[in-house]
C-alpha cells in the first residue's frame, strides 16, 4: 500500500551523469508509485560539496578499519586503501 507515502526521487548524482535509460525507468517507476497513492517529490542533497563531504567519511572509515588490523598484516592491503586510511587518519571528529 503505497497511498499517504512520501518518496523523495533524487536524480543528480554526487558526480557525472545519470545514464538516460535508467533516468527513464526510476521516472517511470516513480510514476507508477505516484498512480499507486504515493506523493513523489524530487529532493537534492542538503549541503554544498557532497563529493568533499563523502570522501572524508569514506577516508575517516578506512583508517578506523586499517587501524584494527596488525601492522604486518597491512601489507597485503591495496595501496589505494592505505592511502586513504592515512588521509582519513588525519581528520579530527569534528570535521
Amino acid at each position: 500500500e503505497w497511498r499517504g507515502s512520501r518518496i523523495g526521487l533524487w536524480s543528480k548524482p554526487i558526480v557525472g551523469e545519470v545514464d538516460p535509460e535508467i533516468l527513464a525507468a526510476v521516472v517511470r517507476v516513480a510514476h507508477l508509485l505516484e498512480e499507486a497513492g504515493a506523493a513523489v517529490e524530487p529532493i537534492s542533497l542538503p549541503g554544498g560539496d557532497v563529493l568533499a563531504t563523502f570522501n572524508i567519511l569514506w577516508s575517516a572509515g578506512a583508517a578506523n578499519r586499517v587501524s584494527k588490523i596488525a601492522d604486518k598484516d597491512r601489507l597485503q592491503l591495496d595501496p589505494g586503501l592505505l592511502r586513504a586510511a592515512e588521509i582519513g587518519g588525519c581528520f579530527a571528529a569534528s570535521e
